[in-house]
């Protein structure tokens, strides 16, 4: 678990974090295109771009419009139709618990859009792991993905984010940048970080109908002369 005032202050007060930062607003942002009902960023941490029509879940009064503390969502089931969680299973100790919560909070089809670091990428081996330790702390794609099929949901689309190299400058981000081309068509799973949008799949219920034929029998058996008494 990645304590959530070490990735504020490093997302806030470094280049590699700002940087990160703002390509994981970047993919946030285009999700809320097509937002139709009631939008929740569970934002634990100061991600201040979040637009005015969304209610904000945190630790921090400053930060949030209702407190709360991982993985509790305090919202009714079924009321919300879009749940943004920047890094939310890093920041839980019980990130299967969280996952169980956001499906319930969701409605039918209500999509849950996260960001996550990846543990495989060159950043494990530069000022990130020693800030908030990526390598015991962040899940791996292919382990969020099982812990999202056992919990309800259906991955939609995905997209890796941040090739650079885990330098602390400004300057040698701005000299690296052209990897995010080349990063996105070689070696797209080197990527620092993920976003995921999945969907809370329902699988509705219809009773099957008895054939007609089967009803005719039994009534047609219930009426001969052997299953009769006489009173």
């Amino acid at each position: 678990m990645i304590e959530e005032i070490r990735l504020a202050d490093w997302l806030d007060n470094t280049a590699p974090g700002g940087y990160l930062k703002k390509l994981e607003q970047d993919f946030f942002a285009g999700q809320l295109d097509d937002l139709n009902g009631i939008g929740v960023a569970a934002s634990f941490g100061d991600w201040d771009f979040w637009p005015r029509g969304l209610l904000r879940l945190g630790r921090s009064g400053a930060a949030a419009d209702v407190w709360c503390e991982l993985p509790q969502l305090p919202l009714a089931s079924g009321s919300v139709q879009l749940l943004l969680l920047p890094h939310g299973l890093e920041l839980c100790e019980r990130p299967q618990e969280l996952l169980l919560e956001c499906f319930r909070v969701l409605a039918p089809y209500g999509r849950l859009v996260m960001s996550g670091f990846n543990p495989h990428s060159l950043w494990r081996l530069g000022l990130p792991e020693k800030r908030l330790g990526l390598r015991s702390n962040a899940l791996p794609l292919p382990r969020v993905r099982r812990l999202l099929g056992e919990t309800g949901f259906r991955p939609e689309l995905g997209r890796f984010m941040a090739y650079v190299p885990p330098f602390a400058g400004e300057r040698s981000l701005r000299r690296w940048r052209f990897m995010e081309l080349a990063g996105n068509r070689w070696w797209p799973a080197a990527a620092a970080a993920y976003g995921l949008v999945a969907v809370k799949t329902v699988y509705p219920l219809t009773p099957l109908a008895e054939p007609a034929g089967k009803l005719r029998e039994e009534g047609a058996w219930s009426l001969l002369p052997g299953n009769c008494r006489q009173g």
